[in-house]
């Protein structure tokens, strides 16, 4: 008797473990570099610039969101990303809204 037990213990312990997953992983759309802090002097300068791969030309983010777990300020850059984004519809500048990031190591 105890040896079914414990042989269904066993199967029921694998069943739990096997059905786990993590539903909160995040699948990210793009990769590319965040190249660093825009240092010009205008309107629409001064923000941190990404670079996507497969798009010619280099996007501005206002904001970095947190998950990127970087002290941004003493970091060596450029910084390879993965990135879910959209352009921000409040910007005449064409800036990016950073929604998920993360390294891309």
């Amino acid at each position: 008797m105890k040896k079914l037990f414990y042989t269904l213990y066993l199967f029921l312990l694998l069943f739990c473990l096997n059905s786990c997953t993590n539903d909160n992983a995040i699948s990210y759309e793009d990769t590319g570099q965040m190249i660093g802090q825009d240092a010009a002097l205008c309107a629409c300068c001064g923000n941190w610039i990404i670079k996507i791969e497969g798009r010619a030309e280099n996007f501005q983010a206002v904001e970095i969101p947190e998950s990127l777990g970087l002290d941004l300020i003493d970091a060596v850059f450029p910084i390879p990303i993965k990135l879910n984004w959209s352009f921000d519809p409040n910007s005449s500048c064409g800036h990016i809204i950073i929604e998920d990031i993360a390294r891309n190591n």
